[in-house]
């Protein structure tokens, strides 16, 4: 581990040793029926999944547990995703247990890296450890922190009764993807104003901007942090990539200043664009919406600058089960752990936002009962699309195979969307922005 990781690790202990605020106690001990007072191993799970499907779900899996093992009285409750760090860094200034954190890898980096978390390997082992998709093990402090209990991964959808109108294929090729964004940019109703657009750009002031830049950065061999983490942000690479991303903005609709995820999904299914990029909640959302266009969306592998299979690359993020390293019963925790991703109502976990939610497992992606939902059968190629993009996929904090925390420093604050902004909307040169952003990037986590 380099020097500059060890400070930023230091920092973050820091930070933990300093905290304002106390988490919330852990689950209290339970009192059986009856004059005689038993004692329960307590357990607290905290999630962050606030899909109403998942919860319900999430909490049938934590009543199974506790019906078969009565010794044990969980307390369960769910905090929004971006609390999490701050309620798991007060906890562990207060040292206080956290318990079982159902949440993104991302958030669980940070606490991996202020030591408040127990490696998970011998879960994974118990699992068997070639199970696993290798880009849902991830490592900090040279163990893998979280039990990956789903992830999720990116392909370009695009509506296949617009492309066989027009007699065109999906693009493999950025010039591709240029050529057909321009060409489905059209005024359909002859009234003299655009009504359908090409693609959609969610470059809100949020992190949908550097979540839609990251595989269109990966493929043309950019990256935010090299091997040594150095920031490489206005690399050459880089500069061409955003190049690129500009020139694709007169065919998107109106608004992308303000865009987020949500944009991407509705364009598509309300007809706004013919072509989007994200995740699979797409698809679960086209077909609530709007099922026609949901029997004809059609979906590929991003395209890249050459068309090549080696420079496919996808935003792949991985959600896991972390665990306390103060844990009240570790073991407790982690057999818990275990259950939640082996036992019976697994599949009914990651069908609740399907294709959303990818199994990271090859055994639970080759199991009929996964595929035995409407959309993923209907839709078949598509997931196949998002599961063979797993191993290909990364995002920042994770470019290298292992944590870093300078990264997810730099992906956390406004500087990506802060850079892109002022180059596409203030036309602002984009080397010379690129080079002062990076040196902003370089302040932010001691570089400069």
């Amino acid at each position: 581990m380099s020097q500059r990781q060890i400070s930023r690790r230091d920092f973050i202990r820091g930070a933990v040793g300093t905290g304002a605020a106390l988490a919330a106690g852990s689950a209290g001990l339970s009192m059986l029926a009856g004059c005689k007072k038993e004692t329960k191993i307590p357990l607290r799970v905290v999630s962050t999944e606030g899909d109403p499907k998942s919860i319900e779900i999430a909490t049938a899996i934590v009543d199974r547990y506790m019906k078969n093992n009565p010794n044990v009285e969980i307390s369960f409750e769910n905090v929004p995703s971006d609390e999490l760090m701050e309620k798991g860094m007060a906890a562990g200034a207060a040292k206080q247990d956290f318990g079982v954190q159902l949440a993104w890898a991302s958030s669980a980096g940070e606490l991996a890296a202020a030591g408040l978390l127990a490696g998970v390997d011998d879960v994974i082992d118990r699992v068997g450890r070639d199970d696993f998709f290798d880009a849902s093990l991830l490592k900090a402090e040279n163990q893998v922190f979280c039990l990956p209990y789903f992830m999720t991964a990116t392909v370009l959808y695009y509506r296949k009764d617009l492309f066989e109108e027009k007699g065109v294929e999906p693009p493999v090729t950025w010039d591709d993807h240029r050529r057909l964004c321009e060409l489905f940019t059209e005024d359909t109703d002859g009234d003299g104003s655009v009504d359908r657009w090409g693609f959609t750009l969610p470059f809100g002031q949020r992190s949908s901007t550097g979540g839609t830049l990251l595989s269109w950065l990966k493929s043309n061999g950019g990256y935010l942090l090299d091997e040594n983490g150095e920031v490489v942000w206005d690399s050459p690479q880089n500069i061409e990539t955003i190049d690129f991303i500009k020139s694709l903005l007169p065919y998107c609709p109106p608004g992308w200043t303000e865009a987020g995820w949500g944009e991407e999904i509705s364009h598509f299914y309300t007809g706004a664009s013919a072509m989007s990029r994200y995740g699979g909640r797409l698809l679960s959302r086209t077909k609530e919406f709007n099922e026609e266009v949901y029997q004809a969306t059609g979906g590929v592998r991003m395209p890249t600058p050459n068309g090549l299979p080696e420079e496919q690359v996808a935003l792949v993020e991985v959600a896991g089960i972390s665990i306390w390293k103060q844990a009240a019963d570790l073991e407790v925790a982690k057999d818990f752990s275990y259950d939640f991703i082996t036992g019976e109502n697994y599949v009914d976990w990651v069908h609740t936002v399907v294709p959303h939610y990818l199994p990271p497992r090859h055994s639970v992606m080759n199991d009929a009962k996964y595929w035995d939902h409407p959309i993923l059968q209907e839709k078949r190629d598509i997931v196949q699309h998002l599961l063979d993009s797993l191993d290909s996929g990364t995002n920042y904090m994770f470019e290298h195979g292992y944590y870093d925390p300078d990264a997810n420093h730099i992906a956390s604050s406004t500087l990506i969307f802060d850079c892109v902004q002022e180059i596409c909307i203030n036309e602002a040169p984009i080397k010379e922005t690129m080079q002062k952003y990076a040196q902003k990037m370089r302040e932010l986590i001691g570089q400069a």
